[in-house]
């Protein structure tokens, strides 16, 4: 009769189990991978694939594997162990979201910028934002004192049309002067929409500007204030990348990178939190907080954490 009553709580215990998976599986499996990572770190390979990608990038789908593949050795090399495997139905998704933070680094490359996070970038940044600033200054306030003028003439114009139409109609000469009017006031609006066009386009630099400042404020600990746009409001910071893993799964999203260097170093540091790796104090460290370009390899400390975390020797 014991038996039996073992049996039959093994078959509960096992419905339960059964039931769970079926209804929670996912969730059930991720939080698995994340027992795994954490309390058999480095044991199997961790399985990645190419989630969401934007071709805004300018970059091809096998230019991003190719970038993952080296971030990948990177880690991979020291330790001689296969830690990432690609597979196209991998459950860690690395994403390629293009926004604002990479419009704002565009910009800026085509303003000739290069950026990085240091005080240098930060310093040179200012100096371009004050100026844009002031020759926006300039712009607007030129171009609000023509439109003005326009406005007036405009009115004045039409004013004496409609005169001219509750009389009957104008003069010949009346009548030529009113056209030639009409053809300048339509090339003098289309000279200030030109000029809004310029200036529009002016706004979009400062506020990409404002977004690399505001960022590098952060990252470098300055104490100043931060930037506003043009239109009043705070500059967005950002992150080049984020490593997080919720119930809905495990993700990298890469946002910004200025070059292939730095596209390879985001990634090997977002791939380092995906093997649970903490951010590092070693100002020379992959794992350091900053995306500093000049780190293309592992430091002594970053080696040192990832032996630590594999048992290796």
């Amino acid at each position: 009769m014991r038996r039996l009553i073992n049996i039959i709580e093994v078959l509960v215990v096992a419905g339960i189990l059964g039931a769970i998976i079926y209804f929670y599986g996912d969730k059930v499996q991720i939080a698995l991978r994340v027992l795994e990572q954490r309390y058999l770190p480095c044991q199997a390979p961790i399985q990645y694939s190419l989630g969401d990608f934007s071709p805004k990038f300018g970059l091809t789908q096998t230019d991003f594997i190719h970038a993952i593949s080296e971030a990948e050795n990177i880690w991979e090399e020291p330790i001689s162990k296969d830690l990432f495997e690609y597979n196209d139905g991998g459950a860690l998704k690395i994403n390629f979201v293009y926004d604002y933070r990479q419009e704002a680094t565009d910009r800026l490359k085509k303003m000739g910028l290069t950026i990085n996070s240091d005080k240098a970038t930060y310093d040179a940044l200012v100096i371009r934002h004050d100026a844009l600033v002031t020759q926006y200054n300039r712009d607007k306030a030129q171009y609000d004192k023509a439109v003005s003028l326009f406005e007036q003439r405009k009115k004045a114009y039409e004013k004496e049309v409609d005169y001219w139409n509750s009389k009957g109609g104008a003069p010949a000469a009346v009548y030529d002067r009113l056209n030639q009017e009409k053809i300048e006031l339509d090339m003098q609006a289309a000279q200030l929409n030109q000029t809004q066009d310029k200036i529009n386009s002016l706004v979009d630099d400062i506020n990409a500007l404002v977004s690399v400042i505001n960022r590098l404020v952060s990252e470098l600990n300055l104490d100043v204030d931060k930037y506003n746009t043009v239109s009043g409001q705070r500059g967005e910071e950002f992150q080049e990348g984020i490593y997080k893993i919720d119930a809905t799964g495990q993700e990298i999203d890469i946002y910004e990178f200025d070059n292939q260097t730095q596209l390879v170093r985001v990634l090997t540091h977002e791939m380092g939190h995906a093997l649970d790796l903490e951010h590092s104090d070693d100002p020379t460290a992959i794992m350091y907080r900053l995306n500093q370009a000049s780190n293309e390899k592992l430091s002594q400390s970053d080696i040192d954490s990832l032996k630590a975390k594999c048992g290796v020797k």
